[in-house]
């Protein structure tokens, strides 16, 4: 995050942060990146949504860190293999329904 200068893009002015796992579960604490960028972004009173593979036990305690949501690639249970092969349209729809909820919420705060 330093080599980006992630400070400086953070306190730019940013409405949203989306970032990404391929799982996501307790362990993540522990030096996964959307952990690691959750608690800079909240310096900067920057919200965070991650975008996973999977959701994973003990998940939940991210939203401790800073993430604000997590959302799953995958549309119901579906193969690792499926998933790998529909990636870039599974990444697509969810970062179109996290980008439609983030819409909803600022218009119900206007």
């Amino acid at each position: 995050m330093d080599a980006l200068n992630m400070d400086d893009i953070l306190a730019s002015g940013l409405d949203l942060v989306i970032t990404g796992e391929g799982s996501i579960n307790g362990q993540s604490l522990f030096g996964k990146v959307p952990v690691g960028l959750a608690r800079r972004a909240k310096i900067y009173g920057v919200p965070v949504v991650a975008i996973v593979g999977s959701i994973g036990p003990g998940a939940e305690a991210v939203y401790e860190e800073g993430i604000d949501a997590l959302l799953s690639i995958a549309p119901g249970p579906i193969s690792l293999e499926e998933s790998m092969q529909r990636a870039g349209e599974l990444l697509t729809d969810a970062a179109h329904t996290a980008l439609c909820l983030f819409k909803l919420g600022r218009q119900s705060l206007a």
